[in-house]
């Protein structure tokens, strides 16, 4: 089984392959953010302006997180603080291919180059856009190397037909992101994810 994460869905995606199976084959991880609590104070000071979380703000900023974390106890029944993608990643075997965005404000392109450092077996994919920005063709190409190499075995040159390759195989996607709130698909490159 191969999962194929966007945002939240990467970090899903990684925590259960590290976490509870064994068998996932590979993973693709599309903007996956280090850890809950690292990209919600990035948020914060993202919103300040971009000037770096000290003093007050750094104070307020995790006392205000702190209070999140009691209340996501409480209700949910978790710690926020246990959504550690970079801390997880060490933990998993398979292969790996980490794409992000170069312009991506929501999750700035520095959380997918540590998870991709954390983890033992993985690629980086680096291209032009933002968080939600469909995927260039060229992405869509290393996609299907990748899964050609990893899952199936394979050193044949790509085709570009990533649609084919997964309409063939078993593949789960998992897509989180803003850009799918208001509608019931979501089209990444061609393919429409429900």
């Amino acid at each position: 089984m191969t999962l194929w994460g966007r945002s939240m869905g990467a970090a899903t995606a990684l925590l259960y392959a590290a976490t509870r199976d064994p068998n996932v084959t590979a993973l693709i991880l599309d903007s996956p953010f280090q850890s809950l609590r690292q990209l919600a104070l990035d948020v914060v000071q993202a919103a300040l302006g971009g000037s770096e979380l000290n003093g007050a703000a750094r104070v307020a900023s995790i006392g205000a997180l702190r209070l999140v974390r009691g209340a996501v106890r409480r209700r949910a029944g978790f710690d926020i603080y246990d959504v550690d993608i970079e801390r997880h990643a060490r933990e998993c075997a398979c292969p790996t291919l980490v794409l992000c965005a170069l312009d991506d404000a929501l999750v700035p392109p520095a959380h997918s180059h540590a998870v991709h450092a954390a983890l033992p077996k993985a690629e980086l994919c680096v291209c032009p856009g933002t968080h939600n920005s469909v995927r260039p063709r060229g992405v869509s190409q290393r996609v299907e190397r990748f899964l050609r190499e990893h899952v199936f075995g394979e050193a044949q040159a790509s085709s570009g037909d990533v649609e084919g390759l997964l309409d063939e195989n078993v593949v789960c996607l998992l897509y989180t992101s803003d850009a799918a709130d208001d509608t019931p698909c979501v089209d990444l490159g061609g393919r429409r994810i429900i």
